[in-house]
């Protein structure tokens, strides 16, 4: 699977936002029938919410970060894996399961390598 992470924020948080997609996405890879998947990463003002992600069209997902994220590196690992996670779900079985995120966050954020 080809994956595209386009983060308009600095090189540093585009790096962040890309190994933690590709971890994640390596993990279920052999559950998703996809060619190539498109993230757009952006960072704006949520609270009190760090991340959301959504569908825009099949195989292309919008991933919104909290602007706070910019100055917290663990944190904002942490956040991609939790959102990428959800994608992966989106695209295995069409739901979104909070408690599967929650529990494999931390495990995919151990994983990457920066």
């Amino acid at each position: 699977m080809y994956i595209s992470v386009d983060c308009t924020s600095t090189n540093d948080a585009n790096k962040i936002a890309t190994a933690c997609v590709e971890k994640v996405m390596e993990f279920y890879g052999d559950t998703i029938s996809l060619n190539i998947l498109e993230v757009d990463v952006s960072f704006k003002d949520l609270y009190p919410h760090l991340g959301w992600c959504e569908e825009e069209y099949y195989g292309c997902y919008k991933l919104d970060l909290d602007l706070s994220l910019l100055h917290n590196k663990e944190e904002l690992i942490l956040t991609v894996c939790h959102e990428a996670i959800h994608i992966a779900q989106h695209l295995t079985d069409g739901t979104y399961d909070e408690e599967e995120a929650y529990g494999y966050e931390r495990t995919f954020a151990r994983m990457v390598k920066l």
